[in-house]
């Protein structure tokens, strides 16, 4: 009987591994030994100093040329702005525009591997730092696309400064000259945000791309719908978002039922920071026996970062200890100020 034998096509993670030079993962970094490389100590001190992070956002795939012709009028600003492609080249007016979605209509119509779902192109945002230059993302964008996607995949890209935060909207062929398709899985979003990152201290930005439970931040963090409903409750007021009323329904149960233990994702926030800080420890004992200077200082400040640490706790469990302390503070103004009996004035 032959046994058949399944080999996982080669996907975008793999393609962006072998062109991440010198790439280091968090649990790489927390197990390093003494000596450290410069490249270990940068992005240690990077994590200690709080660098602000590089901001990458994927939304949905365009799946078909109407979506996609929509998404480029939307990010040019109906033609106001220029897009440019991955030579640099500017795609001037709505012709040159039109010839580029039908060119990519066509390539990926005549793939045998496309299905009747299959995207187009996917679309990226790439925002810079607070207080970092139009000018300076802009740069940054397109080094970071032309490491990653110039020589596979076509792309197109664009500026805007309308707003507080400078940000580069891409848009990236699916279908690669190779005949690839760029294949986006969970762990690649981490990669992206590294090569990102890098990228912006190349061009003079400070950013690091560390993810949020190694700087003691557990959990997931809001989503982009839950920021916008958040912003316009407190701005416009009326009633709150739904997904406010349960979270604070259940911090308020959680704060006041005695009977109500915490939930299995808690549990695993506490252990994994736990284990956080422990190997925080291990790594200050291992550079506290190094040779050199800079890794005795490194280990100084690691222990220093541990202390001022957050305390390990989720959304839920930082509103239920706010309302306890709330409850406590009106329970003890509620005493001071009670009015006297009758009986206690007869007394006196």
């Amino acid at each position: 009987m032959t046994t058949l034998e399944f080999h996982p096509p080669k996907g975008f993670q793999d393609g962006l591994v072998e062109r991440l030079e010198n790439r280091r993962t968090p649990a790489e970094i927390l197990s390093a030994r003494a000596p450290l490389r410069p490249d270990q100590r940068a992005a240690l001190w990077r994590l200690l100093a709080n660098a602000p992070q590089a901001v990458v956002v994927v939304p949905p795939a365009l799946k078909t040329p109407p979506h996609l012709r929509d998404h480029l009028n939307y990010i040019t600003r109906a033609g106001a702005l220029t897009l440019r492609d991955e030579s640099d080249l500017p795609l001037k007016g709505a012709k040159q525009i039109d010839e580029m979605i039908e060119d990519w209509r066509c390539a990926d119509r005549l793939d045998s591997r496309r299905r009747i779902n299959s995207p187009i192109a996917r679309q990226f945002v790439l925002g810079g730092p607070p207080g970092a230059s139009p000018q300076s993302v802009e740069a940054a964008a397109a080094l970071h696309l032309g490491r990653l996607h110039g020589p596979g995949h076509p792309f197109v890209r664009v500026t805007h400064t309308d707003t507080n935060h400078p940000h580069v909207h891409a848009v990236v062929r699916v279908l690669g000259r190779d005949r690839r398709r760029l294949t986006l899985y969970h762990q690649d979003l981490a990669i992206y945000r590294e090569s990102y990152a890098r990228a912006l201290r190349d061009v003079g930005v400070d950013a690091d791309a560390s993810p949020r439970w190694m700087r003691g931040r557990p959990g997931r963090g809001p989503t982009a719908g839950h920021w916008r409903s958040r912003a316009h409750f407190v701005e416009h007021g009326g009633n709150a978002p739904r997904w406010m009323e349960a979270q604070y329904l259940y911090a308020a149960q959680f704060a006041f039922r005695a009977d109500l233990p915490a939930d299995d994702r808690e549990l695993k926030v506490l252990a994994s920071q736990g284990r956080l800080r422990r190997s925080f420890l291990d790594l200050a004992s291992r550079l506290a026996k190094s040779p050199e200077d800079a890794d005795r200082q490194l280990g100084l400040a690691i222990v220093d970062h541990v202390r001022a640490l957050p305390p390990p706790e989720t959304e839920r469990m930082q509103l239920s200890r706010q309302m306890r302390t709330t409850h406590r503070g009106a329970e003890r103004s509620d005493r001071a100020v009670a009015p006297t009996s009758p009986a206690h004035e007869r007394r006196r």
